[in-house]
């Protein structure tokens, strides 16, 4: 929306209006971190993303591995600053907490100073990370047309993140969900279909994944709910493990298939 010839955004906190400020308006926070993102990676290879070099065009001094029981941080001594991140953190972990403390340093150049923290900004560091580590536009080069479970390992592999790093940029994208199943839970996913008891998702959704656990891999026709309508879509699975199954949720595209949701459905997005 506009109003006064500007566009109109939806504001909950200060950073958001700096960040949008200092960006020249874009329509959305997602396209100002792109924007600002966009011009810290210029020249520096991506996929995946020279991180050493983001740290020197940010003026960060050092980044290393500390015994510290939580993920990163940004420190300052003086003018100068450092990205200390835990040594018992996995490589695609340790990449996405260095980015996101990176994250921090672009708050900087917003106008911001150390310290700043708080869920808000905490989420914002997450977006500046995965598009340094992920860029929009590669990332959606290299996905192509559709997710598979062969393409979402290719992704993982390319770009050097987690399979929950790229299964958040492909819910962004083109709202596909990823999870992974274990017994009776979910024991990670994003998008639509959350961690937690396997029970609590939709009926219909879940008596797919029961039936998924008569053969090791396939794809079977489902319908799921997706902001209170229900649309057909596509469940492929391939068993990781004994006990643990990765499934993929996909919307067809056929939009004349779209019913409004009944009014009795537990599924919660």
């Amino acid at each position: 929306m506009k109003q006064n010839g500007k566009p109109r955004y939806k504001r909950s906190s200060d950073h958001v209006e700096k960040l949008l400020e200092f960006t020249g308006h874009p329509p959305s926070i997602d396209d100002a971190v792109q924007r600002l993102v966009g011009d810290i990676l210029q020249g520096i290879t991506v996929a995946p993303t020279d991180l050493e070099a983001v740290r020197a065009r940010l003026n960060i001094a050092d980044c290393h591995a500390e015994d510290i029981p939580f993920s990163g941080e940004l420190r300052r001594k003086g003018k100068e600053r450092t990205i200390v991140y835990s040594m018992h953190l996995s490589r695609d972990r340790r990449r996405f907490t260095v980015a996101h403390e990176m994250g921090h340093a672009l708050l900087e150049r917003v106008g911001y100073r150390l310290p700043h923290s708080g869920t808000a900004i905490e989420r914002l560091c997450d977006k500046f990370a995965a598009e340094i580590l992920m860029p929009k536009e590669i990332f959606l080069d290299q996905l192509g047309g559709s997710l598979t479970v062969e393409r979402l390992f290719d992704l993982k592999r390319v770009f050097q993140v987690s399979l929950i790093a790229v299964g958040l940029r492909c819910f962004d994208f083109q709202r596909v969900s990823v999870f992974e199943v274990d017994d009776d839970s979910i024991v990670w996913g994003t998008g639509l279909v959350k961690k937690g008891p396997l029970y609590l998702i939709e009926q219909g959704l879940r008596l797919a994944v029961d039936k998924a656990g008569e053969c090791e891999e396939g794809n079977q026709e489902v319908y799921f709910v997706d902001k209170n309508i229900t649309y057909r879509g596509e469940l492929e699975w391939s068993r990781q493990s004994t006990e643990r199954t990765l499934f993929i949720l996909k919307r067809c595209n056929d939009q004349k298939l779209t019913v409004t949701a009944p009014s009795t459905s537990n599924f919660k997005p």
